[in-house]
């Protein structure tokens, strides 16, 4: 069988490597090979990414166990908006809610409308530096015959695609909704449910579907009013994963050793889906983020740890008193949140991406804290402009928000970037009357 490290020196009269062109014409893969071959839609073959995907996700099952999928999610969704709306001076988003297996929820994440801003941007450095990584382990003299050099971006597309679909077959397997990663995985004007594991959830704590279908709404439509409703949420988070990519430091050799080199890359495995899994699987320790990518972390998280936290708290505030096990419920789902899936290990590992907290409750306590202060209106500044967004330090300590935020007040002095430098700058700052009792926070 040729290797597909060839496939580049082809052309219709050439069969200079030790292969006959012709060989392929009775592959029932040729065309699957070709089409492969002459990807020219970026970085990653979304096209490879999703068949990966969609054989790693589980199969189709009705959303949170009940027939009539899709009009009792729309219902409750419906019904968790009008509870959200005396808690929170976000606004309702108007917008689909669907109610999505697995693999429809694949089809639609894998892909530029989807996961595409959190792995796109790294994964075209990433094509660069595998390009010039995969052209070393060439037979001498290869890379600039026959077009060899043009061939290496489909094959990196290929291999990204494959990595990015497991990452993508994991999470489907995973989620609960669009937003259970917290930063959304479809359009942020959707909400949905993702198979069944809100019901497989319900089913092994003895609670009740309904119940856990309401939770779930709560906890898409508050997210939705953040990335969608505040403008400026999702062109940040977009800003941020930009500027990630541009602090990657690539190793090319290491990126080919973490891909899996190329001798498992003959066109066979493309008729074995659970080879290309476990190469996708095994392929090395992932990337270490630089140390700039890693500031660039810290805030990230905090962004993640701050819209956790507000739903948390949104969703609390909402469903007490309408949903009898709230609280077995935020327990068991505290549980399932607090540990890392596969899907989130091979993103960590595919582009050295982490948005997990690591104190994931740090978001809800910076909430309670200024609510307390200030009520919600207060608490609903943050999604007034970014330059009100807490900093890590911050979330840490709500008090310094507070304050810097009753001094931008009062004189407009105070920026993101002081208040994060140091508490100097708040030392000659009096506590106003509205603070008052804030140390017993």
């Amino acid at each position: 069988m040729p290797n597909i490290t060839t496939m580049g020196c082809m052309s219709d009269n050439d069969s200079g490597f030790g292969f006959d062109p012709q060989d392929f014409a009775n592959i029932p893969l040729f065309k699957e090979l070709s089409k492969l071959m002459s990807w020219q839609g970026g970085a990653v073959n979304w096209d490879f990414a999703r068949q990966t995907a969609a054989g790693i996700a589980g199969e189709p099952r009705l959303a949170i166990g009940v027939d009539a999928d899709g009009e009792a999610w729309a219902d409750a969704v419906r019904v968790a908006e009008s509870w959200l709306d005396p808690h929170t001076t976000l606004d309702a988003v108007p917008g689909p809610a669907l109610a999505l297996t697995a693999q429809e929820w694949v089809e639609r994440a894998a892909g530029p409308g989807g996961i595409a801003v959190y792995v796109e941007p790294i994964a075209t450095g990433m094509q660069k530096a595998l390009a010039e990584g995969l052209a070393d382990q060439l037979p001498g003299g290869m890379a600039g015959l026959g077009g060899m050099s043009g061939a290496m971006n489909p094959i990196t597309a290929m291999l990204t695609g494959m990595q990015v679909g497991t990452i993508a077959g994991h999470l489907a397997d995973q989620l609960l909704g669009s937003y259970s990663l917290t930063v959304p995985t479809l359009p942020t004007n959707i909400v949905a449910t993702v198979g069944d594991q809100a019901g497989l959830l319900a089913r092994s704590h003895d609670i009740s579907s309904d119940e856990m279908r309401f939770w779930l709404a709560l906890r898409e439509c508050i997210h939705r009013r953040v990335f969608e409703g505040a403008e400026w949420v999702m062109p940040h988070l977009t800003q941020q994963m930009e500027e990630f990519a541009a602090a990657a430091e690539f190793d090319p050799s290491g990126l080919v050793e973490q891909m899996g080199g190329l001798g498992n890359l003959g066109p066979e495995m493309l008729s074995d889906p659970e080879a290309m899994q476990r190469m996708a699987e095994e392929a090395g320790a992932g990337i270490e983020p630089s140390d700039r990518q890693r500031d660039i972390l810290a805030r990230l998280q905090a962004l993640v740890s701050l819209i956790a936290g507000y739903a948390d708290v949104l969703v609390d505030r909402a469903g007490t008193g309408k949903l009898p096990n709230l609280e077995r419920i935020e327990a068991a789902t505290l549980t399932e949140r607090g540990q890392q899936g596969k899907g989130e290990q091979f993103l960590t590992q595919l582009v050295g991406l982490d948005l997990r907290p690591a104190d994931i409750g740090a978001g809800r306590v910076f909430c309670e804290a200024v609510l307390a202060a200030r009520g919600p209106q207060g608490l609903d500044v943050v999604w007034s402009d970014a330059v009100h967004l807490p900093t890590p330090a911050e979330i840490a300590e709500p008090s310094r928000w507070l304050l810097r935020l009753a001094a931008d007040e009062a004189t407009g002095a105070i920026s993101v970037e002081e208040a994060a430098s140091g508490q100097d700058v708040l030392e000659d700052l009096e506590v106003p009357d509205d603070l008052a009792g804030l140390d017993d926070l």
